[in-house]
């Protein structure tokens, strides 16, 4: 960090809120007023998707002191010590209250720009988490919070600095949108060739969903290949970046299915929250996954595409949520047989080849956009530390930009 920047403490660089509600309050479906806890700060967003929505009488004790405005950082200082998001100027806010272990940090625009300070709370996480007490659940005091104190440049350096980490971050939000959109298009496909594949399960001529797709057990142990490096699936991989992580065989240690080339992984855990994946093996590196998924792969005159499509589609979820067994919110799950017994009418399979070939190649730039955001935050994490620690300067920064563009 350079020599030059002077030392203030939070309180003096922002107004922190802290004064959420516990998670007692009340659901109301669709009610437009959303309670945030710490599984809600998703990859450095706000994920509004899947968040709890309460009533208007529990969001009104709290909105005037948490109403969200562009430049407003979110920070767990419970728990998970650090997750954070910061509230952009085209990021669409919900009218919400939050959780008690989410704190709400307003930068004082007069002595620091917000992205700056959010990319400073990234730096010193670490160091941020020593703060904090506790042994069973970590829990960063209010007063530590305040009191805690970083060093800070001028405006203008903070706006260059920032203005460099920002860009990489546009990056990975546009191709977030750009397959938010191909995504879009993909279901509006699915949906105009199979318009009735699902609502008309009580034709005669359907059949069990085992016609068109095998649910694979093939399994194995990472554990007995301990230095074997695998491209792991997992709920939480897929939550974050729905990327594989690559693990040693000896850091998985439960028993894994096997990921095939052709197939589809679905999720059968909470399906309320719905988990479709199309996975990209390639290489010679082993992939396998949880066995919370689902191993979906099609019979012949099919393909994963179609699978695909028919397992993102609105009707099918709609289906697949009624199959849940377990009275625990967070511990339901589907049994596989249950979703072999799914009636489908059967597929014609020149729309199924034709959907699979419109849809292929916006799949395949999915996957590419997807790749290409994970080796962008892995460039943006690394410089990070350096323009901060004052190691790189702005334009040896910059240069590295053009180079990534």
């Amino acid at each position: 960090m350079a020599n030059n920047w002077a030392q203030f403490t939070l309180e003096q660089l922002c107004t922190l809120i802290t004064d959420g509600k516990h998670g007692d309050c009340e659901n109301q479906k669709n009610s437009g007023f959303y309670f945030l806890s710490v599984k809600d700060i998703v990859d450095d967003r706000i994920f509004y998707e899947n968040a709890r929505q309460i009533t208007e009488q529990d969001f009104l004790e709290t909105h005037r002191r948490t109403n969200l405005e562009p430049g407003d950082i979110l920070f767990t200082n419970t728990g998970t010590i650090g997750r954070m998001a910061i509230v952009r100027e085209d990021t669409k806010t919900r009218q919400s209250t939050f959780q008690k272990s989410v704190a709400i940090l307003k930068a004082r625009r007069d002595a620091i720009d917000p992205y700056f300070l959010y990319y400073l709370l990234k730096f010193e996480n670490s160091r941020l988490s020593e703060f904090a007490a506790g042994t069973t659940q970590k829990n960063l005091l209010l007063k530590d919070l305040r009191s805690f104190a970083v060093h800070v440049p001028e405006l203008p350096q903070q706006l260059a600095l920032a203005s460099i980490l920002r860009a990489f971050d546009a990056k990975i939000e546009l191709n977030r949108r750009m397959n938010e959109t191909l995504e879009s298009i993909t279901h509006q496909l699915f949906t105009e060739i199979f318009p009735d594949i699902l609502r008309a399960r009580s034709d005669p001529d359907a059949v069990p969903l085992t016609h068109i797709v095998l649910i694979s057990r093939e399994a194995l142990n990472p554990d007995v290949e301990p230095t074997e490096i695998f491209n792991h699936y997992s709920i939480p991989a897929f939550d974050k970046q729905r990327l594989p992580v690559r693990e040693m065989g000896e850091q998985i240690k439960s028993n894994k299915f096997i990921v095939h080339a052709d197939c589809v992984l679905l999720s059968k855990l909470n399906p309320r929250i719905p988990r479709v994946w199309l996975p990209a093996v390639t290489g010679n590196m082993r992939s396998i996954c949880s066995t919370e998924f689902l191993v979906l792969r099609p019979r012949p005159g099919y393909s994963r595409e179609f699978i695909y499509g028919l397992c993102s589609s609105a009707t099918f979820q709609e289906i697949f949520v009624t199959m849940v067994t377990g009275t625990s919110g967070s511990h339901q799950r589907v049994k596989p047989e249950y979703l072999e017994k799914m009636a489908i009418p059967s597929p014609d399979l020149k729309k199924v080849e034709r959907f699979t070939k419109l849809v292929q190649p916006l799949y395949a730039r999915v996957a590419h956009n997807l790749q290409e955001n994970s080796t962008l935050a892995v460039v943006r994490d690394t410089l990070l530390p350096k323009l901060i620690s004052g190691e790189i300067r702005i334009k040896q920064a910059e240069k590295l930009i053009e180079a990534n563009a």
